[in-house]
Order: C-alpha cells, then structure tokens, then sequence
C-alpha cells in the first residue's frame, strides 16, 4: 500500500455528531505510522493539540476500536479494500478530577499552598 485517503471525524465524547470532519492523504508504509497519524491530525484538529485524544476505528462488527501502537494501526488498515478511505473517529480525553490533583514545582513545595507575594 501506499497512499491511503484518510477521513477523520472530530467527537466530544457523546458521539452524537461530529464537531467537525476532515481529509487527507498519508503514506501508509511510514515508519512509526501511528505516531505520524496522531501528529497529522493533532495538526489538523487545533483543539487536539494541547491535550490527548482517543483514535479509534470501527472494525467489521461495526464497533469502535481504540489504537494506541503501530500494531493496532496496521490491524485497522488491513481490514478496508484499497479503493475504500480510512475512517478514524477521534474524541479528545479531558483530564478526570483525580489526574488535576496537586501542582507540584521541581523543589516539591505544594503550589496549591504558596501565597501570592
């Protein structure tokens, strides 16, 4: 394979509509392709790029697939025809209340309880 067309649909994390849907072109027998993929569309997607995202296929049972390696991505894209585009679904993670926790500096003082001075 070489070129696949990729079509990338933009989640919040309800999955009802699309917040927004893009296309592109990427070579598919590029090294490290699944960290290439996730800049490309981190790129693409301004709102992607301060934080994480989940990257997810649907596979022949039509259910969601997360990838997180080279390994799932080649799963992902051995399972359409070369004339057929690659659907990604993306959803961006927020952080949950137990991962914000306490900022801590390099000096491991709480900043959560220094004043203002």
């Amino acid at each position: 394979m070489a070129k696949v067309q990729y079509k990338v649909y933009l989640y919040n994390d309800n999955y009802e509509k699309p917040i927004e849907i893009r296309r592109f072109f990427f070579n598919s027998n590029a090294p490290r392709i699944y960290e290439c993929i996730s800049k490309k569309i981190a790129f693409m997607f301004p709102s992607l790029r301060t934080g994480k995202f989940c990257l997810q296929w649907k596979d022949e049972e039509n259910e969601l697939v997360s990838m997180s390696s080279d390994e799932e991505f080649a799963i992902a894209l051995s399972g359409r025809t070369d004339n057929e585009f690659m659907k990604l679904y993306v959803t961006q993670q927020y952080p949950q209340p137990s991962e914000v926790g306490d900022i801590t500096n390099t000096s491991g003082k709480d900043l959560n309880m220094q004043s203002a001075s």
